[in-house]
Formats: structure tokens, sequence, C-alpha cells
């Protein structure tokens, strides 16, 4: 049994008081008990909003593996009291808003999803929060949060913001930055400047670039300064010429560029092919990647992007893997396919739920307040321990990750405990 669920079951046992039922399995915890604590009067209805269909394949398949990551959940954590309610948001704002509208009439005590901003949006702005049950939103866009909508999806800031202080507690302290010409890169860029200045930074250069292939060329010669240090060494070559040094002139024979570029760390905000074609460009502008430190988002663990040369010893802020190691292990065993990296997400949410249920005698009525919410100090799941905050957003303990062809290697170990 993983780790995370084992601690989790030995909560609930404890919460005599709350209502919850003791789990099989854990009787050596619980010799001192007389009798079980006794089962909720009523189910703990938990509705999960997701895009079942609509929109494209691969996103209708994550909901899939988030609704049996979910299934899995209240499975090792034997919290047979809690029914799961599905409600598909058909990848798209109405049928959020209605997703959400019927969840309600299943009278949930608390929402997790939805996955997209999109399916969520329409809901956040004509409902008043104290009118629908709290929502754990799996998506990563801050701006959605407000009273009673909690953001539980892996947030941008926190991610570069651990990256960067790592970075320069490492004497890199010179930054740039290649980021996207969509909503995405500018919210990146809204943060990095302070983000980096706060902790003795320099943001140097930031470049913006269109995801098409064949824009891309030349927002990464420019970041390369390819032309700058192309012309000094054409300078250092007519410099060498006119003093006739025939040695120097045989070391450059094959150079490219001359000097070094004025970083020693570089952003970049992308995922997928985009990044290794991001990552490709990087050497063949003459960029040596030996002298460099990359900084990525969390990348889901792509095994594809972890064998581009490029990206060798190239950064990411996120949870050590091994308990998302054991997770893909027992979802492959029941229900025979490997999860969506983003599976955990669900998974999570539910422990996360249960997890304040068997503290706050309220919740475990099905009443979950903002107090009992963000009360949670000790929570650790698949990816990491976290906690949801005042501001409706969440706080997690990230280690820094290095990419290795021989797999994820540990830079820097997570935090023990929050600040405050």
């Amino acid at each position: 049994m993983p780790k995370h669920v084992a601690v989790f079951r030995l909560a609930l046992c404890a919460a005599l008081a709350l209502g919850l039922a003791c789990v099989p399995g854990a009787q050596a915890q619980t010799r001192w008990l007389e009798r079980p604590p006794p089962r909720p009067a009523e189910a703990l209805r938990v509705a999960l909003l997701l895009p079942f269909s609509g929109g494209m394949p691969v996103v209708n398949r994550l909901a899939q593996d988030l609704w049996d990551a979910a299934q899995l959940a209240r499975q090792q954590s034997e919290a047979t009291h809690v029914v799961l309610l599905r409600f598909d948001t058909k990848a798209n704002s109405a049928g959020g808003a209605a997703g959400l509208r019927a969840a309600m009439d299943a009278q949930a005590h608390i929402v997790i999803g939805p996955l997209l901003s999109r399916s969520l949006y329409q809901f956040a702005q004509t409902w008043p929060s104290a009118a629908h049950p709290p929502i754990l939103a799996l998506t990563n866009n801050r701006h959605l949060a407000s009273e009673n909508i909690w953001i539980f999806g892996h947030l941008p800031r926190p991610q570069f913001a651990r990256l960067i202080a790592e970075s320069v507690q490492r004497k890199r302290r010179h930054f740039a930055a290649l980021l996207p010409r969509n909503y995405y890169g500018q919210y990146v860029e809204s943060f990095l400047p302070g983000a980096i200045d706060r902790r003795g930074g320099h943001l140097l250069q930031v470049e913006r670039y269109q995801r098409d292939p064949n824009a891309m060329p030349e927002s990464v010669r420019r970041i390369a300064a390819y032309d700058a240090r192309h012309r000094a060494l054409e300078n250092e070559r007519a410099r060498l010429t006119a003093r006739a040094d025939s040695a120097g002139l045989a070391r450059l024979a094959r150079a490219e560029t001359w000097g070094e570029v004025a970083y020693d760390a570089i952003i970049l905000a992308e995922t997928g092919q985009a990044l290794k074609n991001l990552a490709a460009l990087l050497p063949f502008y003459d960029v040596d990647m030996a002298e460099i430190q990359i900084l990525l988002p969390h990348f889901w663990h792509d095994p594809l992007l972890a064998r581009e040369q490029p990206l060798q010893g190239a950064w990411y802020a996120g949870a050590a893997p091994e308990h998302w190691q054991q997770f893909a292990q027992d979802f492959r065993e029941a229900h025979g396919r490997a999860p969506a990296r983003l599976a955990s997400l669900s998974y999570d949410a539910l422990l996360y739920v249960l997890h304040v249920a068997a503290r706050d005698k309220a919740a475990a009525r099905g009443i979950f307040s903002a107090r009992a919410l963000t009360a949670p100090r000790q929570f650790q799941g698949v990816d990491g321990r976290m906690r949801l905050t005042a501001d409706g957003l969440n706080e997690r303990l990230l280690a820094v990750l290095a990419l290795h062809k021989s797999g994820v290697r540990l830079v820097d170990a997570a935090p023990r405990r929050f600040a405050r």
C-alpha cells in the first residue's frame, strides 16, 4: 500500500469523534478501541466535473484517467461512505456551468474539477460563492480563485520561484527567458522580473515566440545573440589575420561565434514538442549548453523529453518521483493501462477531502468550511506535501529535479515544512 494512503488510513482510525469508519487492516494501531467508530449517517457526496466529451480526444482520455484515479483513491483509502458523482463538462464553458448546477442539484458536498479554465469561468461569474459547494478546481489558472473556489492544479509562479532561488543559491544569477506568445507566456512574464529581483538575480533578456516551428528560430537566434557573436568572430578572425596568427585562425576554423551569452540560466516556459523544438535550436545557434542552466515548468515526467540531448541536466520543480511511481503501478494494476501524469491531481484531491473530513467534525458531515479546508499542514499526496491557502490557491513543498537519460535526479530536496 502507498505510504501516503497508509498514513491517511491511520488518521481516519484516530478520528473517533468525527464519525468516520476505522478501516480494516489497521488493527495494530487501534487495538485500544473497544469498537470501531460509527460510520456517518449520510454518505459523503463528492462530485467530479471532467471533460469526458467534447474537445480533443487526448483531453477526454485524461478525463477518464482522472475519474479512474479518484476511484482508486476511494478504494485504497477504503472510504466506502464516499459516493463519487460523475458530471461531464463537455470541455466548454456552458458544459461546465451545467455540470456544476447538476452537482448542486445532486446535493454534492464538495466538487473536484473542472479541469479546464473555460469550464469554470461562466459559473464563477454568475453564481455567488455562498450558493455552491466548495470547488477544488484542477486547473492552474490562479485568476479563477475566489471565495469558495480553490485552485488545486500546479501553479507556475511557485515552480519558477523555487528554480530561481536554487539557481541563485548556486551562483547562477543572470537569467534569460523564452516565452510563448499566449496567455501562459504573458502570465509568466508578469511575475518573472519580481521573482528574480527578490532573490538577488538579474533578468537580462526576454524573447517571445510564436509556437509555429517555422517562427521559433528567429526568437531563439535573438536570445542566443547569434548575430552579434558571429560579428565578433569575424572581427577576431580579422585581428588574427592582421597578426598572421595561423594557429589562432586554425582554432577558430570551425567556430560560428565568438564569446558566450550573457546569462547563465534560461527559462523555457514550454512543454511537449514545442519544448523539444526550442531546446534543439539553442545549440544550433551556438549556445554552449554546458555553460547555462535550463529551467522548465513541470513537464509531467514525459520520458521522451528526458531523452532529448539539449535537455540533459535541465531542472524543473516538483515532487520527488517515488510516490508517483507507486501510484502509476497501482493504477496500471487496477485499470490495465498507464495513467496520464495529471491523473494524480484527482487522486490527491480526493485524499485531501478525506484528510480534512477526518479532522473536522463539520466536514465529516459534509460541511466544508474555508477554515477546515485550509487547516491541513501535513497532507502528503502523490505530488508531495501541499495545502490550500486562504487566497484560494495552493502551496506545495517542491524539490528541484534534473532530467537525465537514466532517469530523474534530485538536485535539492523539498523543504520539510511550510514557512508558516
